[in-house]
């Protein structure tokens, strides 16, 4: 059978969105050989051997199905000499320099997750749960190719249960460089308390207290944003006496507090979970949360942290940014 080998240089946002797992999935489909690599320059690298046919029918497929996360720029493609080699395989990423692609954003917790975060799983009420297709991206990335020894959840060495998932090629978890469980990842405290922190933040914001809350990236001052008192003192302690406040309100609560149409639903839902600026519902929210607007900026939650305290609020949130005015990100 005639076989033939190509070296394909894919660019843009192709790094932390599961690409690298999609390869290696389309490679087997097709019946070829080959290995994928990041590369230093924010890119991928794709070696790919065998059938003609089934070398064009991959090229489309990596066209045409690839991650909806992922923004391909450019594809490409040159004719090496076949080497026999049999079998495909994700490979250690390549060093390198330049600008070729993008460093992806942070994303929004996927539903799967969520369900993982709520369920009967070893994920259970862990607030930093992702996968491939979700999570923090741009916030850990701390130099490429994106790999979790270039990131801040080198910090955290995978336990037996993560490191199956993570070289599993059937798991949404595959290579998933944020991985990361009860057992193996990062905790959260609450106010230097051996208390469930979830409960305790909870419970300080029904009852009128500011709290800080960790985001995927930064951190966020919150307070319950339909006690006036509570925001006058969050306003009088941050020294912002009009700018109006964003908050964060889940889709039950939201209708409740601004009216949406489908346009700002379907931007309010998409990955980057932005601030979107609705129309106030009269007499819903205290004058001091966006004074003198009928307008309010308001954002679902996006994190696992985010759902697991929901869970137990009924009231959305003032959620403003930590850091002072000048300063760096807290």
């Amino acid at each position: 059978m005639e076989r033939e080998r190509r070296r394909l240089i894919v660019t843009g946002v192709v790094q932390g969105v599961g690409f690298r797992p999609f390869v290696y999935r389309i490679a087997h489909a097709h019946g070829l050989a080959g290995s994928v690599c990041n590369r230093g320059d924010a890119g991928v690298e794709i070696e790919i051997e065998g059938d003609p046919q089934e070398i064009e029918g991959f090229l489309t497929d990596l066209r045409e199905k690839h991650p909806p996360l992922a923004r391909i720029g450019a594809i490409s493609v040159e004719e090496i000499p076949p080497t026999g080699e049999a079998g495909f395989r994700i490979v250690p990423s390549k060093d390198g320099a330049g600008s070729a692609g993008a460093i992806p954003p942070d994303i929004a917790i996927c539903d799967e997750c969520i369900a993982d975060i709520f369920g009967d799983t070893r994920y259970r009420g862990y607030w930093a749960t992702s996968c491939t297709n979700c999570g923090p991206r741009f916030t850990v990335i701390e130099s490429l190719p994106y790999d979790r020894p270039r990131t801040s959840m080198r910090d955290f060495p995978m336990c037996a249960d993560c490191r199956a998932e993570y070289t599993d090629p059937l798991d949404r978890r595959y290579h998933a460089q944020t991985i990361a469980c009860p057992r193996c990842g990062p905790r959260l405290t609450f106010d230097g308390t051996d208390d469930d922190p979830i409960a305790c933040a909870a419970a300080a914001l029904k009852s009128g207290e500011i709290v800080a809350i960790k985001g995927i990236g930064g951190t966020h001052i919150a307070c319950d944003a339909t006690n006036a008192d509570a925001v006058t003192e969050l306003r009088a302690r941050l020294g912002r006496p009009g700018q109006p406040f964003a908050l964060m309100a889940t889709e039950e609560i939201l209708p409740r507090i601004a009216e949406v149409t489908e346009e700002e639903w379907a931007l309010l839902r998409s990955p980057r979970r932005p601030i979107v600026v609705l129309r106030q519902r009269p007499g819903a929210l205290p004058e001091q949360v966006a004074p003198g607007l009928h307008t309010v900026g308001v954002m679902l939650p996006y994190s696992g942290l985010h759902h697991l305290l929901f869970a137990q609020l009924e009231t959305p949130l003032v959620m403003t940014s930590a850091n002072r005015p000048g300063s760096p990100m807290l």
